[in-house]
């Protein structure tokens, strides 16, 4: 055997390893975009101050500071003192919508 040659047994090693190597990058691949689809998600939903603002006990308006595309927004909102999903998303996109249209 010549010394420019692999033994087959080395050869083998080397498609096991290669196989492996490439399962390790789709895995990585697939951890990126999973975190690239939550980073999405989570960017439509309203902000946890946002939420404790809307759900704190109702009465007085209270102001609280959001996040909008980078830029720190000062907002008053008015507590329901309750939980309420669909209009808590409500008001974030009228939020995001106000802050949209005044950066254009």
């Amino acid at each position: 055997m010549s010394s420019n040659h692999l033994h087959p047994a080395s050869v083998e090693r080397l498609r096991e390893l290669i196989a492996e190597a490439i399962g390790v990058y789709r895995k990585l691949g697939d951890g990126i975009m999973l975190a690239a689809e939550y980073l999405e998600r989570d960017r439509d939903r309203p902000p946890l101050e946002l939420l404790e603002a809307l759900r704190a006990p109702a009465g007085c308006p209270r102001l609280v500071t959001v996040q909008v595309g980078g830029a720190c927004v000062d907002v008053e909102v008015t507590p329901t003192g309750k939980a309420d999903p669909a209009a808590e998303q409500q008001v974030w996109e009228h939020i995001r919508t106000l802050v949209d249209q005044a950066a254009a």
